[in-house]
Parts: C-alpha cells; sequence; structure tokens
C-alpha cells in the first residue's frame, strides 16, 4: 500500500469495474428508462431483506472499530424517503406491502449477507470495507450516470440516481473518514483483505442488480 489515503484504491476498483456495471441489463434499462415493474419489484424486495441485515452489521463494525454507539447516523432523510418512493411507485407497490410481503432472499442477496458477515467476523477494518461497497458503489456510479448525461430530466429514475450521486457526503464521508484514520492503525496485510472485500462487494453489488431482472422474460 502506498501514503494514499485508504479509500481511494475504492476509486481504482471502480474504474476497473464501471464498464461491468454499465453492461448490467438492470442499469441499462434504467439509462434507458426502461421500466420493467417485475424487476423493480423484486429489486425493493431484495433491498428490504438486504437492509434488514445491512444495517445491524453497519454498527457492529463501527461501534467495534470507533468505540462509539452509531447515534442517528441512519436517522429518516425526506430526500431519501423520495427518491425511494419513484422505486416504489415504478414497482407499482408501497413500503407496506414490502415490509409485510412474502418472499425470502434470493441467491446474491444471501450470499452477499454472508460475505460481509464473515469480513466483520474476520476483522472490523476489512469487515467495514466490506461495507463501503454498496454506498460507494451507488455514489460513484449515480455520479457518472449524471456527468456522462446517461441519465437525463426526462428519465422516470433520474430523482433515484440523482439521490445517491457522489461519495462525499451521507454514511459514504463517514465510512471512508473512519477507514482512512484507522488503515493508519492496521498492518499492509489487514489492509490488503479489507481491498479485497471491497472489491467482492463491489461484485456482488452488480449481481444485485443484475439477478432483478432474472424475472424479465422476453
Amino acid at each position: 500500500m502506498t501514503t494514499e489515503p485508504f479509500s481511494a484504491y475504492f476509486v481504482e476498483v471502480m474504474e476497473t469495474e464501471k464498464d461491468s456495471f454499465f453492461a448490467n441489463p438492470f442499469i441499462r434499462a434504467m439509462e434507458a428508462g426502461e421500466v420493467y415493474p417485475d424487476a423493480l419489484l423484486t429489486y425493493v424486495q431484495q433491498d428490504h431483506r438486504y437492509l434488514d441485515r445491512y444495517l445491524p452489521l453497519y454498527e457492529r463494525a463501527y461501534t467495534a472499530l470507533t468505540k462509539q454507539p452509531i447515534g442517528d447516523l441512519f436517522g429518516e432523510d425526506p430526500e431519501e424517503y423520495e427518491a425511494h418512493n419513484v422505486l416504489l411507485d415504478l414497482a407499482q407497490t408501497d413500503d407496506q406491502s414490502i415490509q409485510e410481503g412474502d418472499y425470502s432472499n434470493l441467491p446474491v442477496t444471501e450470499a452477499y449477507l454472508q460475505h460481509m458477515e464473515a469480513a466483520i467476523d474476520a476483522n472490523p477494518f476489512v469487515g467495514l470495507a466490506s461495507l463501503a461497497a454498496c454506498p460507494f458503489d451507488y455514489g460513484y456510479l449515480a455520479e457518472l450516470m449524471i456527468q456522462e448525461n446517461l441519465v437525463t430530466a426526462n428519465n422516470p429514475f433520474v430523482g433515484w440516481v440523482d439521490y445517491y450521486r457522489g461519495v462525499d457526503w451521507g454514511l459514504t464521508k463517514v465510512t471512508l473518514d473512519i477507514l482512512d484514520q484507522e488503515a493508519q492503525k492496521v498492518s499492509p496485510a489487514i489492509q490488503e483483505a479489507a481491498l479485497q472485500a471491497f472489491l467482492k462487494s463491489t461484485k456482488f453489488e452488480n449481481a444485485f442488480f443484475a439477478q432483478a431482472m432474472e424475472v424479465v422474460h422476453d
């Protein structure tokens, strides 16, 4: 590892992986403004199952590293709620149906969650790096999609994409700041393990999008 901030390596990962994301059928449909309600329903259902376990995992890693309670880090954000409603509306569903629905974790969702759980079990720094891919990848990709006019003002997904753009705010910034600080305290071997955990999570993020499109048939 070099002397640059640890989180700078996340940019390198996403520069390597971005073409794979932009070839993903879910993201391609989003860029084209094509609405597949079944795929979006699958996505928001799986996202609900994912977040149910992601948030406690994040709190566990955060507390282990900072020795502080998580506080209101996951406090309600009206703009995030509006962005979330974009997908709910396009999926022709609502929060109550998602929360009360009878459906299971799909294979990618379950494997992704198990990966993050195992990373935290191994080391909280490695664990937080595995958790960082979720907010970082969304922010990085959303920024590219807006900057490169892949999602324009008349696209039905623009509100959702615009909310997540950027990696220098909110949960993403908090996570990167902690990782950059804590990286100075861990060995190069742990840093490398953390980077590999981030890379694996990034690949799971791509697969998570793709699995939602598997319900769409020609």
